[in-house]
């Protein structure tokens, strides 16, 4: 009796495993509190190396789906707005169009101002000038977001617009070129060279186009 006592005893405490657990196939490790890594065999080991690589891979694909979307999409938002020195804003509309189609394309005016030749559309970012005695489209400004068809963008040195259209006689902040139909505004600030280099200088603001002038 005193025999079946200490077996019972030790049992209870733990240090033999329940024959129900081998009764049911349970696994040593997860059955037996006193078990540790150390007493881990290797596959264990390795198929629990193997699930956590499983899992961080299904993590990081979850990560890289999800995250490319964004980026194109933020890519594609941050395109400049292209004009075509004489003709147009290429996907909205053309010098000559109807004035309407300065609304229906970039919605509600926010502002209008009017002279005696001209009605100006201004959205902030763009302002359209739309002649009064035919109704078409006159003149297209963009102050942000902008490259023209013969490669200058926004915040471009004035060197680099002189090598592009050619040398001309200008007086700061306006630089013209009536017969190509293109327009620029600079201000003195700090300009990228082609080498990436940064150094002060002018640069350009805004563009206007407008029907070339001969």
């Amino acid at each position: 009796m005193a025999g079946k006592e200490k077996n019972n005893c030790c049992s209870s405490q733990g240090n033999y495993l329940p024959s129900s657990s081998y009764q049911k196939g349970k696994d040593f490790s997860s059955a037996n509190p006193l078990v540790t890594r150390k007493n881990l065999t290797k596959n264990d080991l390795l198929r629990r190396v193997r699930s956590k690589g499983r899992l961080l891979a299904i993590l990081f694909f979850l990560f890289l789906s999800l995250a490319w979307p964004l980026s194109c999409s933020r890519h594609k938002a941050e395109e400049p707005f292209l004009l075509e020195e004489g003709r147009g804003w290429k996907g909205k509309f053309s010098l000559g169009d109807p004035g309407e189609e300065v609304v229906r394309l970039l919605g509600k005016t926010p502002t209008q101002q009017e002279d005696k030749n001209w009605r100006y559309c201004d959205y902030d970012f763009a302002e359209i000038a739309v002649d009064l005695k035919t109704g078409e489209i006159a003149s297209i400004l963009l102050r942000k977001r902008w490259k023209t068809a013969s490669g200058i963008f926004a915040g471009d040195p004035v060197e680099k617009i002189l090598s592009t259209y050619g040398g001309i006689p200008y007086r700061l902040p306006i630089l013209a070129y009536p017969r190509k139909g293109v327009s620029f505004a600079l201000a003195p600030g700090e300009v990228t060279d082609a080498n990436g280099s940064k150094r002060p200088g002018w640069a350009a603001i805004w563009v206007r186009i407008y029907k070339p002038q001969k």
